[in-house]
C-alpha cells in the first residue's frame, strides 16, 4: 500500500497540472450534484413558507 501511495505521489508530481484524476473528477461531479439537489430541495420546501 505504501509503495503504491508513493508511486501515486510521484505520478501526481510528474503529471501536468491539467491532468485530472478520473476518481477525483467523478467525486467532484457527485459533490456538485448533491449540492445542487440540496439547494433546490431546501429552496422549494422553503418557498411556500415565504
Amino acid at each position: 500500500m505504501a509503495k503504491a501511495k508513493t508511486k501515486a505521489k510521484v505520478a501526481k508530481k510528474t503529471a501536468p497540472k491539467t491532468f485530472i484524476d478520473p476518481k477525483l473528477a467523478l467525486f467532484a461531479v457527485i459533490v456538485v450534484w448533491v449540492l445542487v439537489y440540496v439547494v433546490f430541495k431546501y429552496y422549494f420546501t422553503a418557498l411556500p413558507l415565504v
